[in-house]
């Protein structure tokens, strides 16, 4: 089944790609009737280009859809620069957003009864529990910092 059966036919005025990974759903917001469309970048792509091959490879399909979009929405900083590197062409597209506002997260902490020692750090981590997110080297990490006392 393509994307294009997908693709609605009423006019809207955003659309937004917010995995910038799913060709599926990025096609469907990008070839959408939407008056602005933007697509958000989670990565250092410039990173992951330089070290993974696959990503290179796949980096060809995946560039082919920011035409369609008004903005480019990167999560960090650095990120927004070396997609920049990456894709100079693309520039004047790219804007940097926080994908985690730190105030919310503090708000929401309050509000589940969780304080913040602050004499310490407070590591947080906001992520899918999927492998490749790393998220026990964050646990392992933590450990050799107590151990340590730190």
């Amino acid at each position: 089944m393509t994307a294009k059966l997908f693709i609605p036919k009423k006019k809207y005025d955003v659309a937004i790609a917010y995995s910038g990974y799913s060709n599926f759903i990025d096609t469907v917001a990008g070839k959408s009737n939407a008056t602005n469309k933007f697509i958000w970048v989670h990565a250092d792509f410039l990173t992951q280009y330089n070290i993974d091959e696959n990503f290179r490879k796949k980096f060809k399909q995946i560039y082919k859809k920011y035409k369609y979009f008004n903005k480019i929405v990167v999560v960090s900083k650095s990120a927004a620069e070396n997609f920049k590197k990456l894709c100079p062409e693309l520039s004047r597209k790219v804007t940097f957003q926080w994908n985690i506002n730190k105030e919310r997260v503090v708000e929401s902490s309050t509000d589940a009864n969780i304080n913040f020692d602050k004499n310490c750090y407070n590591i947080v981590a906001i992520a899918r529990l999927a492998k490749y997110k790393g998220i026990e080297r964050l646990v392992e990490t933590a450990n050799l910092l107590k151990q340590n006392g730190s």
